[in-house]
């Protein structure tokens, strides 16, 4: 049984500080039209970063609701493909400055392989005119605050 607070109650810094435990960078990453939503509503997406290096990325928590565009962009990519087998050939370049967190998946055989994905707080990507549109909103808890 989950014991989780209802979306309202939580505070941006709080989901913040769940979210983004480790270290923010910033990261060139061709998304590829493999998405997926998980039972928290987050869009989890299958990008490739350093050329062929495939990775997952998550927009999670209250950046899932700036994800439209996104989803919408990757569909145009698949239904313009010839065939599904060229999923990997149809890429959306964006940048994210997110953080990178382990995830930890048992094989067949009981053993545990760890892989990374990128959890997202910002991502740029160009519009139809080439101009660079940013989404998303950089981590509440490492935000200066000011009285």
């Amino acid at each position: 049984m989950e014991n989780r607070q209802t979306p309202m109650t939580v505070s941006p810094q709080i989901e913040d500080a769940g979210l983004f435990q480790n270290t923010v960078c910033h990261i060139d990453v061709d998304l590829i039209p493999v998405m997926r939503k998980n039972n928290r509503d987050d869009l989890i997406v299958t990008g490739l970063v350093k050329g062929d290096l495939e990775i997952a990325v998550t927009f999670a928590g209250r950046r899932s609701d700036k994800t439209a565009p996104i989803i919408a962009r990757l569909t145009a990519l698949l239904d313009a493909q010839e065939h599904v087998a060229d999923v990997r050939k149809s890429r959306l370049p964006m940048r994210i400055e997110g953080a990178w967190r382990p995830q930890f998946t048992a094989d067949g055989n009981g053993f545990e392989t760890r892989t990374f994905h990128l959890i997202a707080a910002r991502w740029s990507v160009l519009d139809g005119k080439g101009s660079s549109v940013e989404y998303g909103q950089p981590p509440a808890h490492f935000q200066k605050t000011t009285l």
